[in-house]
């Protein structure tokens, strides 16, 4: 039951393992009947802004395909807690429960560099959150225009085909929302696990946690993205982050096709 929460509340995380989640997706998840405005009247008050949660802009598609302009917020997971309580519902008590989850989740696990991250300063990390937002939204038109493509020209053909010519590299959250539009559901976490234990990412803890083992990178499914980042403080760091090459994305579709036809379990599609 848990598990479902994950296709519906979307889990941002920074370098550091701070966590934030939309409002709007957790007042959508809790079913509630007053006004989304009203509720965040109702409950914000005692939290503090830009300390529990920051004021962000988002978009929504309408039906003539422009972008409509919607408040949310960026709540950090112990505020997503407590509203979770305040509801006195059942939901709400389910949907605690997930965030108790996740936040043991990313305690015993330490994921470089997330495609979405929390930034020091506020005004950059709602600058951030927005650009998060649209590239989401890109992504998922991108995609299931390609899925509709495919389906044109061929039932069967296998949606790796429509990347054999693609050039760019993208993060593995990514890759786990094309292999699910293919036809296998997994989630990012899932996939980030079962690629340590399959020896495409290093399981040892440390500064090379999570990155593309020599296995991947012979095969050259796998790259490492060399980049810096600067703090509030000025402070200047480098940052890899693991990417999924175009030869990758084929090579992890195909294969994880292969189990979504034949209903292997995650062990057995090596």
């Amino acid at each position: 039951m848990l598990n479902d929460y994950k296709e519906l509340i979307d889990i941002r995380q920074n370098e550091n393992g701070d966590i934030a989640v939309s409002a709007r997706e957790v007042y959508k998840v809790l079913k509630l009947k007053v006004r989304f405005s009203s509720w965040v009247k109702q409950n914000f008050k005692i939290f503090t802004e830009n300390k529990d949660f920051t004021s962000v802009k988002t978009y929504t598609l309408v039906n003539n395909g422009a972008k409509r302009e919607l408040q949310d917020y960026a709540l950090t997971l112990d505020m997503a807690k407590h509203l979770a309580l305040m509801s006195g519902t059942k939901v709400g008590t389910q949907v605690r429960e997930y965030f108790i989850q996740i936040e043991k989740e990313y305690r015993n696990q330490v994921i470089a560099n997330q495609a979405s991250y929390m930034i020091d300063d506020p005004i950059q990390r709602a600058k951030m959150w927005i650009k998060e937002e649209e590239e989401r939204q890109r992504l998922t038109q991108q995609n299931k225009a390609q899925l509709q493509l495919i389906e044109q020209q061929k039932p069967k053909v296998l949606f790796a085909d429509t990347l054999a010519g693609s050039k760019s590299s993208i993060l593995i959250q990514e890759l786990a929302k094309l292999i699910s539009q293919s036809g296998y559901k997994i989630g990012p976490y899932k996939l980030f696990e079962w690629l340590r234990n399959n020896g495409y990412l290093i399981k040892r803890k440390g500064e090379s946690y999570n990155l593309p083992t020599q296995k991947s990178i012979d095969l050259g499914i796998l790259d490492i993205k060399k980049g810096a980042r600067q703090n509030a403080n000025g402070d200047v760091t480098a940052t890899r982050t693991t990417k999924v090459t175009a030869k990758g994305q084929e090579y992890f579709i195909n294969k994880f096709n292969k189990m979504a036809g034949s209903q292997l379990t995650l062990q057995e599609v090596l």
